[in-house]
């Protein structure tokens, strides 16, 4: 075979090779970022979290593109967010605004990889960031550990509660004991205390046993006394005399008042006896008034509505108006009179005789 031959065979065998060395790479996911258009997104962390150049995109699991670079880039904005992670996203991928982000390290060790979560339930057309610009997203890198304290802090946060409730009931219960039994000063504390205060309580028992016994000795040194009892003997004598004296007087009052009673019997009896008769005097009297008003009534009537002086005088206006300026006029000839009286008397009759 000549030598061009031998050229031509090793150059297509070499292309073949490189052929399927890619197919492979691009079958793993290798060259997708070379086949595929992306867009840049940039997520600030607090730390790395094992972040590099390469590290796989997931989106709620899902890959979607690759780490292109992590660096170090605090800023005055964000002082808890130093760490610049710069991620590649493809462009059929359209994230939410309301995305979250995290860093997920492998259980055996490995390459971490940045997963943006989005929460759930997830909208059919939510809100994006635009591709070209977008703005930065801000997430904590928790790690393995952050993760595994993350699960240990769900699973255990509800006993916990319960046991810093618990917590909480025993020391308000100790604190209760605690004011029950402390000492308090009765002249210098809150009275509300004195009172509810446990020792406080006891002192006042014991004190208040140490008279009672002292109360009772004196009343056994009372009772032992011979011309005491005597006394009492007397006076309990005397109280069953007063007390038969007392009983005798009742009697006798019992007996009074049933004795009025009969007399106040007796009166009601004789009042009713002579009621008829009262009556049957009263009745005439009734009947005569009676007969009165009825004459006057009628002499109202006529006088009203009959034809005679008074009817007439009562149903004419002109008449009265008649009597009316009679009696002005009456009034006006006395009141010349009267003058002319006067001046007789203060001038006399003025006759003369020559």
């Amino acid at each position: 075979m000549r030598t061009s031959s031998k050229d031509l065979l090793i150059g297509i065998a070499g292309i073949g090779g490189l052929a399927g060395f890619a197919t492979l790479l691009l079958l793993y996911g290798e060259l997708t970022g070379v086949v595929t258009s992306r867009y840049t997104v940039e997520v600030a962390f607090d730390s790395g979290g094992g972040l590099r150049k390469g590290s796989p995109v997931t989106l709620n699991g899902v890959p979607v593109g690759e780490v292109q670079d992590v660096r170090l880039d605090p800023a005055a904005d964000r002082p808890e967010h130093p760490v610049i992670v710069v991620a590649r996203v493809d462009r059929t991928v359209s994230i939410p605004t309301n995305v979250s982000a995290d860093v997920e390290a492998g259980l055996l060790g490995g390459s971490a990889r940045l997963t943006l979560v989005i929460p759930l339930p997830i909208s059919e057309k939510p809100e994006v960031l635009p591709q070209e610009s977008p703005p930065l997203i801000f997430g904590k890198a928790a790690g393995l550990g952050g993760a595994i304290a993350a699960a240990i802090d769900e699973r255990l946060a509800a006993p916990l509660e319960d046991l810093r409730a618990s917590a909480r009931a025993f020391t308000r219960l100790a604190d209760n004991l605690n004011s029950l039994v402390e000492e308090v000063d009765p002249d210098s504390a809150d009275p509300a205390a004195v009172e509810g205060s446990l020792r406080t309580t006891v002192v006042r028992m014991n004190s208040t046993l140490a008279e009672a016994r002292t109360a009772i000795g004196l009343a056994s040194e009372w009772l032992g006394d011979a011309q005491l009892k005597q006394d009492v003997r007397n006076a309990v004598w005397r109280a069953g005399v007063l007390l038969e004296q007392t009983v005798e007087a009742v009697d006798d009052f019992s007996a009074l008042a049933t004795t009025l009673g009969d007399e106040a019997g007796r009166a009601v009896d004789s009042f009713d006896a002579r009621a008829g008769e009262l009556v049957a005097a009263v009745l005439p009297v009734a009947d005569r008034a009676s007969d009165l008003l009825e004459r006057l009534g009628a002499l109202s009537r006529l006088a009203a509505e009959g034809d005679g002086t008074v009817g007439r005088l009562l149903r004419s206006p002109d008449l009265h108006e008649s009597l009316v300026d009679s009696a002005r006029r009456l009034q006006a000839t006395l009141g010349e009179l009267e003058l002319l009286l006067q001046k007789i008397r203060e001038e006399g009759l003025g006759v003369s005789f020559e």
